[in-house]
């Protein structure tokens, strides 16, 4: 990755975003519960990272767990010398300074603070702020020299940014931390190394309640597809029957007005924003970017692509058994429908299966089906924009301190096992559907990135504006696919080729 030309672009993009001169507040951890404002510019990514991060009404399995014996790879009794370790938090406050007596694991992890305190002579402190607080303190820091935080939990975008400036510290190259380790998340690593294949940036599975979060997953309505005759989703799935066609016949049929005014009372299917049309893309073997022979190459453009788009055009335009919203409609709104049973299909990343545990009916989860012209593996999901992970800022800091208290936060609870995430989600997050489970570790195999990474934000927007002028009619899929391919080449080409 050619980083100079990146720095100024991140560092100005950066600049511009600033609004406020507070650097955000410090707490220490002494059970204070962390900031609850809205950390992003939408509200929907703010409780995405609340709720993605950290389920604090979980339960904990109510067996005993057993007793779990681990080589240590580190001095616990290592004295850092009254270091101050920070950790920002824009995104995820409730994962990292939860609040006392709220839920077990969250109390577990107050304790591993305690512990580090005392055994490693440091303290753990927290920033709670906005996005814009944290950017006028990163680069506050830039400018001066003087640490800002330790630790950062980023979300795609910002990583990105923090990255292509300069300002993360290798994971890959740091003392304490083994990224071969089986704890860390290994599925977002192909999202979060670069080019040179250095790694700035690591998600970990060794607390019971973590799991990954693969996005474009269908979630279905098992009681109406009984009450309304439908065929079983899962049955397709299993006899290879989950395609294209058959999931528009599908919608079709769930269609209906079931008291004779002439309204439809159900719909087919709904979802946030273009998420069909990312997961029709994907499942079709499209990719807003391809890598070949080394280079980075716009992935759209091709009939793969202009197939998927008219797909989902045709089940809202033609078909229209997709239930829409108006674009200023709360973005909770299609899951409020979907939960009031006015739609037998609807689609977000897994993390919304959890919010179907209390209701009448039951719920199921399968990927997207199957398109024509997918060549390779199947069932298929992203890694998207909310995709979140921690990263230790370098600038100001000692990164070997903070990697070794970064790696100790992260270790399994006494008592727990590297494993125990699988069990613990299928029964508190899967409501012990074996089947959703099970294709949920499918889609976390096969998951590749959507392009955030790469891109930024403000490319990556340039794509869900084409895509939205092929689902109002504006542009063929040929025509808005052409309308920015050059543009995004050209940006490939002079960031990564």
């Amino acid at each position: 990755m050619k980083v100079t030309k990146l720095f100024t672009v991140a560092l100005l993009s950066m600049s511009l975003l600033l609004t406020a001169a507070c650097s955000g507040n410090v707490k220490e951890t002494s059970g204070g519960e962390g900031s609850k404002e809205d950390v992003t510019t939408t509200d929907e990514d703010a409780n995405n990272a609340d709720d993605a991060e950290q389920d604090a009404s979980d339960s904990v399995p109510s067996e005993t767990p057993e007793e779990v014996v681990e080589e240590q790879s580190y001095d616990p009794n290592l004295d850092l010398g009254g270091y101050e370790y920070v950790i920002a938090c824009f995104y995820g406050a409730d994962v990292w300074h939860p609040e006392a007596g709220k839920s077990e694991m969250g109390d577990l992890l107050l304790a591993r603070y305690k512990e580090i305190e005392e055994q490693n002579n440091c303290t753990i402190k927290f920033i709670d702020c906005t996005t814009d607080e944290f950017l006028d303190g990163i680069n506050t820091s830039a400018a001066s020299g003087v640490k800002y935080a330790d630790q950062v939990h980023v979300n795609m975008d910002m990583y990105q940014k923090l990255m292509s400036a300069d300002y993360l510290a290798p994971m890959s190259e740091l003392p304490y931390i083994n990224v071969e380790d089986e704890k860390w998340n290994q599925y977002y690593m192909g999202v979060t190394t670069n080019k040179e294949g250095k790694l700035f940036g690591l998600d970990f599975l060794s607390w019971p309640n973590r799991k990954p979060f693969p996005d474009q997953c269908v979630f279905f309505n098992k009681t109406l597809v009984k009450e309304l005759g439908l065929s079983d989703p899962y049955e397709m799935y299993d006899k290879g029957e989950w395609t294209w066609e058959n999931f528009r016949k599908l919608l079709l049929d769930s269609t209906r007005d079931t008291n004779g005014d002439n309204v439809n009372d159900i719909y087919g299917i709904t979802c946030v924003g273009n998420l069909m049309e990312y997961a029709a893309l994907y499942s079709n073997g499209a990719h807003t970017f391809d890598v070949v022979d080394g280079k980075y190459q716009f992935g759209l453009a091709n009939d793969a692509a202009y197939k998927a788009l008219q797909f989902t055009s045709d089940i809202r335009n033609v078909d229209q058994t997709f239930l829409s919203f108006p674009e200023d409609a709360h973005w909770g709104l299609p899951l409020d429908t979907f939960k009031a049973h006015g739609t037998v299909f609807f689609m977000r990343d897994v993390i919304y299966f959890q919010d179907l545990k209390d209701n009448e009916h039951e719920f199921g989860m399968l990927p997207f089906p199957k398109g024509p012209d997918l060549q390779g593996n199947y069932p298929t999901a992203t890694w998207n924009a909310d995709t979140q992970v921690q990263s230790i800022l370098k600038i100001g800091t000692d990164v070997e301190k903070a990697a070794y208290i970064f790696n100790r936060i992260t270790e399994p609870f006494d008592g727990y096992a590297v494993g125990d995430w699988e069990d613990y989600a299928l029964r508190n997050h899967f409501m012990k559907d074996e089947k959703a489970f099970e294709i949920f570790k499918q889609m976390c195999a096969n998951s590749v990135t959507d392009g955030f990474s790469i891109y930024g934000g403000d490319n990556h927007w340039k794509i869900s504006q084409a895509i939205n002028d092929t689902i109002k009619l504006v542009k063929t899929p040929a025509e808005a696919i052409n309308s920015v391919k050059d543009e995004l080449q050209t940006f490939l080409d002079e960031n990564y080729n």
